[in-house]
């Protein structure tokens, strides 16, 4: 899907719900072979969008099988054979990304890097913004090739044996796929993402050239390369300060408000707490910052923050840390040409790359002046 001039990528997301609304109709047969869809006019009224946007939508949904578009003529829903027989254009000018969570920001800059980078090669994209459970994602990749498309580039959410083993075999087959945001350690394929190692040594780094001695860790529970790499990179960082690794100082702040609330309490619940967190990214730092608050820690003045705030929550949130950010437009960009790279030559070697754009700098980690740790502060805010 390409981004019509002047379009906010935010503009995209209700572009994306005009497409996922109108499917579901279709899918669910609210809306039959040969029925009427709504018009150009119809869904900007109902959905505050642009006419070019609206337009787009609709031609992304023609592109896909679901709709029927004729000069002068009311959009109406295709026969279901054409969503079997793949997409009515040109394959070999079109390829798809598949990007979990469209809603957030980092998923949505990738996605402009992508795009963008294709449309500068006149390369149509078709996006899908998915969310799945491992069952789900596996047969969604399992019928990429049906699409007739000329490659794709996935955000595998889930690293599990039946979507490695489909990997391989387009890879091995010849249909171009890049994976971009997560890696699959050990599968040969490309890919696109971050240097997540750096990112968890370059914030406990700050912190330690702060003064830190005693850091935590507050990751989310998902077992996912990047979550893994950055706790690899902040134990480095221990590591070469010469500092011991406690496990006790590491916990998992997730959804679950229970999970994250026993973390807490057990990580300051230590006879030396930490006096610094390394999160593994905003969101797990949000939820660290509202526990420490209910212990009567105040944050920073008790407790500094660090982590991977690639959703600006340090500013939407008001909550004071450091911050890097992930390269993620160049992380899309790279992706995208990767992907036409594969396309042009099959049997070249497989590329992968680890990013470090000036997003994750060190000299863009925002770092205040120091706070002066008191450590009778700390305890006072411990005893309450």
């Amino acid at each position: 899907m390409t981004f019509p001039e002047g379009e906010s990528v935010t503009s995209q997301a209700l572009g994306e719900r005009i497409k996922l609304e109108i499917k579901g109709r279709i899918d669910r047969r609210e809306l039959a072979e040969g029925d009427p869809i709504s018009s150009e006019n119809e869904l900007c009224a109902r959905f505050g969008v642009s006419r070019g946007l609206a337009r787009q939508a609709l031609r992304d949904l023609e592109l896909e099988g679901y709709v029927i578009r004729s000069q002068g003529k009311r959009s109406a829903v295709a026969p279901a054979s054409r969503r079997r027989q793949g997409f009515p254009l040109d394959g070999s000018r079109v390829v798809s990304i598949a990007v979990h969570e469209q809603h957030c920001l980092h998923a949505r800059t990738v996605l402009e890097g992508f795009v963008s980078h294709m449309a500068e090669h006149r390369i149509q994209t078709v996006t899908y913004n998915l969310e799945f459970d491992p069952e789900d994602e596996a047969r969604f990749i399992e019928h990429l090739s049906e699409t007739k498309l000329a490659g794709a580039c996935l955000w595998v959410q889930y690293d599990q044996p039946q979507t490695r083993a489909l990997i391989q075999r387009y890879c091995e087959s010849g249909f171009p796929v890049v994976l971009v945001d997560r890696p699959l350690p050990g599968l040969e394929v490309d890919f696109a993402v971050s240097d997540n190692e750096w990112l968890g040594y370059s914030l406990t780094r700050a912190l330690l050239e702060r003064g830190h001695r005693r850091i935590g860790f507050a990751g989310d529970g998902e077992n996912v390369a990047s979550g893994r790499d950055r706790f690899e990179g902040y134990r480095r960082a221990l590591k070469e300060a010469d500092l011991p690794f406690r496990e006790t100082y590491c916990g998992i702040f997730a959804s679950d408000f229970h999970v994250s609330q026993a973390a807490a309490r057990a990580i300051m619940a230590e006879r030396e707490a930490p006096t610094a967190f390394c999160c593994m990214h905003d969101s797990s730092a949000e939820l660290l910052a509202r526990e420490l608050d209910r212990l009567g820690y105040v944050v920073p003045e008790h407790i500094e923050l660090a982590a991977v705030d690639d959703d600006r929550i340090s500013e939407t949130k008001g909550i004071p840390m450091l911050t890097v950010r992930q390269p993620a437009r160049l992380m899309g960009q790279e992706a995208a040409r990767l992907l036409l790279e594969r396309i042009r030559n099959p049997h070249r070697a497989f590329e992968q790359r680890y990013l470090r754009g000036k997003e994750v700098e060190a000299d863009n980690v925002q770092v205040d002046p120091p706070v002066k740790l008191d450590s009778d502060k700390t305890e006072a805010a411990k005893t309450g």
